[in-house]
Order: structure tokens, then sequence, then C-alpha cells
């Protein structure tokens, strides 16, 4: 009794909140402009340009010709936006755009949705001093190198897990480590960060100076795959933005499934047993709003250890079912189609939340 109350009192917090929103908005872009821009219609094109790469999983997305025509009419599919003052003379502008409009443009342009889960990098990144080699910086102690790796990231519509280097960190693995390849350290420290076995990691090592001469080389490990990339850019944000670029196409082209009929959105019924206490209820929930086509998820109701869940997802039914199918951390599933019903059981699976380990 005690258990199944404090449960309950678990999902009437997780209930206030009303709404899962994905960790990612994909329809919403966010850039950042000059005060005394005299329109808009520039910034939008920018802005829907994003979006349709986060949405399809294709970077070279706006490259399309009939997709081209459709960026210099962005203002029709804008649905929302808002300024946030930037001190330097600049603003961000954050555009939310037509979910049906969006999928519409790709539809009609003969391009798909990266359908099915996104999953966080758990990403080492460390930047070397082109003056003093043996100086070596981290996200943890670089906050413009954190920003930067969390805003280019989402702009390619994926998340990233930045190590926290602290103690527990550092008895496992160094800076220097990750600059010569320690991958057996790198994978015991990152099972700190990882929320099942083969969660995607993302190394980075970079050399650069004020001058404009950067080089890096970034290594994306996922299961047994491995994958790397070498850049020289003119600065780090370039440098970020090739790496994130490489990253989504890659896990895209691998991970992705496409829905015919991207416009159509469903409500589905999802009955999850298993969830027998908070923990288990943060787990599911922070695993749906990592599902790219899941726009909305809604606590139904409780019955012991059962969780249920009404969501809104593009595409419908069938969208869910490929989006678990290439999920390694969902063993099983079975589906009521009459009663357009999906049940999972939990317990059978790999998917458990860390944020207690890792200090966040």
């Amino acid at each position: 009794m005690k258990k199944l109350l404090a449960l309950t009192i678990a999902i009437f917090i997780f209930c206030g909140q009303a709404s899962f929103a994905s960790n990612i908005d994909l329809y919403r872009a966010e850039i950042l402009i000059s005060k005394d821009a005299n329109s808009l219609d520039s910034s939008f094109k920018t802005a829907l340009k994003q979006v349709l790469i986060k949405v399809s999983g294709n970077p070279e997305v706006a490259s399309v010709p009939s997709i081209v025509k459709e960026l210099s009419n962005a203002t029709k599919y804008v649905q929302s936006y808002r300024f946030n003052n930037v001190d330097d003379g600049h603003e961000t502008l954050f555009v939310k755009f037509s979910v049906n409009g969006v999928n519409k443009i790709l539809s009609e342009s003969g391009q798909g949705m990266w359908l099915g889960y996104r999953p966080s990098l758990v990403t080492w990144v460390v930047l070397q001093s082109e003056i003093d080699p043996a100086y070596y910086q981290t996200p943890s102690s670089n906050a413009k190198l954190s920003k930067l790796l969390e805003g280019k990231a989402q702009a390619y519509g994926l998340s990233t897990i930045l190590p926290i280097w602290d103690i527990q960190d550092l008895k496992i693995l160094k800076p220097e480590q990750v600059w010569f390849d320690d991958f057996q350290d790198i994978l015991k420290a990152s099972e700190r960060y990882q929320t099942y076995s083969e969660q995607p990691i993302l190394i980075g090592t970079v050399t650069g100076s004020k001058v404009g001469s950067w080089q890096g080389r970034w290594i994306l490990l996922e299961g047994r795959d491995i994958k790397s990339w070498q850049f020289k850019t003119e600065n780090i944000e370039e440098m970020i933005n090739h790496a994130f670029a490489k990253v989504l196409s890659y896990i895209a082209n691998n991970n992705a499934a496409l829905i015919e009929n991207n416009s159509l959105t469903e409500k589905v019924h999802l009955k999850v047993s298993g969830v027998i206490n908070s923990d288990k209820l943060t787990s599911i929930t922070k695993f749906l709003k990592n599902i790219s086509v899941i726009i909305d998820t809604q606590i139904a109701g409780i019955n012991q250890d059962q969780t249920d869940f009404n969501i809104t997802a593009i595409g419908g039914m069938p969208s869910i079912l490929e989006a678990f199918r290439h999920a390694s951390m969902i063993k099983s599933f079975r589906v009521d189609p009459i009663k357009n019903e999906i049940f999972i059981n939990w317990q059978s699976n790999t998917y458990e939340n860390q944020t207690t380990n890792t200090g966040n």
C-alpha cells in the first residue's frame, strides 16, 4: 500500500506538468538575428530550413529544388514566433511552424521523416590549446563550448549529454585519454551517463587558435559500429556544425524509417505494465519524449503497476510501431488494432533512468 501511495504521489507530480513535450521540438527553430533587421522573411526562411533538416534527418534536404521553392514561402507556414533579447545587438528568434505544413512540404517533395527514437549522445569533447598543448578544456570548464555543443545539436534535431568531469569521472577518464582514443576507459566512464548499453557516444578532439585555424577529429561509437570524421575550419562554431551535420546524417541513415502518410496525426492508447515506482515512471516518460513522431503524451490513469498513456503521433499507430521496432531497449510489445492500443511490459526492458547518478 505504501509503494502504491508513493507512486500515486509521483504521478500527481507528473500530471501537474500536464503534457510531456519532446526534449527536442522538431517543429520549432531558434536562430540569432540582428536587432535592426528590416524584414523577418529571410529569418523565417532560415528557421524553416532548420526545421526541415531536423524533421527529415537529412542535412542536405534544403537543396532539393521543390523545397528551395517552398523556403521562399516560409512565412505562410509560421504558426507563432517570439523574440528574446541578447546583449550584443542581436536577439534570438524562436519560430514554431505548422506540423502539417512542414510534413506536407516533405511529402510532396518525396522526402521522408526521421521516424523513431532519437538517442541522446554521450558527448566527450576535449579542446587543446595550440599555444600550450598540455592544457585541455572540456565543456564543463568552458561555458562557451558547452553552449555551442548543446545549441548545434539541437539545431540538427539531436540532444547531448555532456559529462560533468567531476572526481568520479576523472578517476576513470582524464581529458588526455580522450585525446589519445582510450576507448576502453571512455566506454567505462560513459556507463554513468548511458540509459541503455548501446547508446551512442560522440568523441571530439579539437585544436584551435584565434587566428582562424581549427582542426578536429570526431568519432561516433554506436554499439559495435565506429565512424570517424576530420575537419579543418576557420572557427569552433563551424567545426561543431560540421560534426553534428555528419552525425545526424549517419544516425538517421542507419536508424530511420520513413512513413508514407506523414501528415496524419492520430491518438493511440499505450498501456505500460511494470511501472512499480517513480523511477520506472520517469524512465518510460523520458523514453516517449525522445520518439520524434510522438508530439503529445498524456498520462491517462494508473492501476497498481500499470500506467496508461494517451499519445498523439504523426503517422498514428504504424509510425509508433515502426519507432518501437527501431528502439533497441524495447524487447517486445503487443497490439490490439481494434481498440488502437499498444501494450508494453516495462520490466522486460533495459531503459532505466540514471539521472540520480549524474548529478543532473
